[in-house]
């Protein structure tokens, strides 16, 4: 029996540990990278950073995950999500204002932490492509018809501070919103730009500051033009850095002229128009 037990207290820490640990992206679970679940393919020009179709849990109060939540306003109502282990799990929070009484309300979701170092190098920018619903109104109450994206940079993973909300920033365009008091329940997808400082990894949160939201599917992300070879030119795949970039002719092709064909990387991972050509 004390062996047992002396197991079973380290294989907790052990789990309780892993949790804390966990970076996107390469934390995902397995069961969702197997079929039957198949994930929708990322074009060309994405390489995801945190998935949440990744996940089989998310939210760790719901019984596994590693994302966390916190009630500010302390009303016991806060993100949550149903525990199916589906690998695409819905977190929602609803906190509504009824009149006549009238609170503050703050409700935080944050992710694990998230590298944004690639080959070395820090992203200058990430995107947050996330997929939600907002309510409408109740009748008698007052909300909001949005919610806001924070994020906390920082290169080393930090389980207290990641739920320090003083930690966190707004960036430009962080409020996620479908316009002015919308009838019913609106679903969107929406791109929102992270400009990152040269840290090279960061948490992302979600507020909801009074609204009834439902995330159905959110990624973090980054841009590069793909590798591709169009007229003899051989284009690398580059991550977008708005840098011009050398390219070379294809074998067998020569340049036409004394300078080799040069092109920039475009903020939406596409290629402009070469400033050269090559020849057969």
């Amino acid at each position: 029996m004390l062996f047992e037990n002396v197991w079973l207290c380290a294989f907790i820490q052990i789990v309780f540990f892993a949790t804390l640990q966990a970076q996107a992206p390469g934390d995902g679970s397995p069961d969702c990278q197997n079929a039957p679940f198949t994930k929708p393919p990322y074009p060309s020009n994405i390489v995801p950073l945190m998935d949440s179709y990744d996940y089989s849990e998310l939210i760790v109060a719901m019984g596994g995950g590693t994302w966390k939540t916190l009630d500010v306003d302390g009303d016991g109502r806060t993100w949550a999500q149903p525990v199916d282990k589906s690998c695409r799990q819905v977190v929602g929070s609803c906190s509504y204002n009824l009149a006549p009484v009238q609170v503050t309300k703050n409700n935080w979701l944050f992710t694990q932490h998230i590298n944004t170092t690639v080959n070395g190098v820090a992203l200058s920018q990430v995107v947050v492509r996330v997929n939600f619903s907002l309510n409408g109104c109740l009748i008698g109450g007052s909300c909001q018809q949005s919610f806001l994206l924070q994020m906390y940079q920082t290169q080393n993973i930090d389980p207290s501070g990641s739920t320090n909300t003083s930690n966190y920033a707004a960036f430009a365009n962080n409020r996620v919103t479908v316009g002015s008091n919308p009838s019913g329940t609106v679903v969107d997808t929406q791109d929102i730009t992270v400009p990152l400082g040269a840290i090279g990894g960061m948490y992302l949160a979600a507020q909801e500051t009074g609204t009834c939201v439902s995330i159905y599917h959110i990624v973090v992300f980054y841009y590069v033009c793909p590798q591709q070879v169009v007229n003899f030119i051989s284009y690398p795949m580059v991550v977008f850095n708005g840098r011009i970039t050398q390219l070379a002719c294809v074998s067998g092709a020569s340049v036409v002229g004394v300078q080799s064909p040069l092109a920039t990387c475009g903020s939406q991972g596409v290629w402009g128009a070469p400033n050269g050509v090559c020849s057969c």
